[in-house]
């Protein structure tokens, strides 16, 4: 016996590709939609977008920590960088 097989042959279509369709997984459709709704097919400038406000955000985020370091109110804090006051409490 060969350790070969012959994918024309129904034995050998069906070792590489199984026996049924699975609708789920060949269905482009809802692949690129899930796709889309996940942020993948944003182009350029929607990533570059989504960047400058994480980068704000982590910003915001390290000015509150030394402005927390520094002793100031959690409430003068929230109002400076407009983060919550929970979420500030959270920072270390």
């Amino acid at each position: 016996m060969s350790k070969y097989f012959n994918p024309y042959t129904d034995f050998g279509f069906k070792k590489l590709f199984g026996t049924e369709l699975n609708k789920d997984q060949w269905d482009i459709t809802n692949a690129m939609e899930d796709s889309e709704k996940k942020g993948f097919f944003k182009g350029k400038e929607g990533g570059e977008k989504i960047g400058i406000e994480q980068g704000r955000a982590d910003a915001m985020r390290e000015i509150a920590r030394t402005m927390k370091q520094h002793g100031d109110d959690i409430n003068y804090i929230a109002a400076v960088t407009g983060l919550s006051p929970d979420e500030i409490k959270t920072l270390q």
